[in-house]
């Protein structure tokens, strides 16, 4: 089996229930905060896979908590940089995001 085709094979394979998470995710990535957070946790516990066929979404799940905690601190006590993995990615996304609306309109703690 080529390495293109085994990539395919999972595609065509993917939980419907996993799809509806993801997509559930990525609506609510740009605003997630704890409650949303903790909704989506319990939905991806209800599927009900094994945890290494949910690693991704896991991930993805850490990501948003791991963005919500930085959302809280640099509220805080201002913005702080690094760049080092997908977390890192997304919270950089929140940094440039609240930079942009700051110009507009300033935001205490910023």
């Amino acid at each position: 089996m080529r390495i293109r085709e085994w990539f395919k094979r999972g595609a065509a394979r993917e939980d419907p229930r996993v799809r509806r998470w993801r997509e559930s995710w990525a609506s609510s990535e740009p605003t997630a905060e704890r409650a949303i957070i903790a909704r989506l946790a319990g939905e991806l516990e209800q599927i009900g896979l094994p945890d290494e066929e949910i690693e991704n979404e896991r991930e993805m799940l850490q990501a948003l908590i791991d963005r919500d905690d930085l959302a809280c601190a640099t509220r805080a006590g201002g913005l702080p940089f690094r760049c080092n993995s997908y977390t890192d990615a997304l919270c950089a996304a929140f940094i440039g995001r609240e930079i942009l609306a700051a110009r507009r309109t300033p935001t205490p703690g910023l």
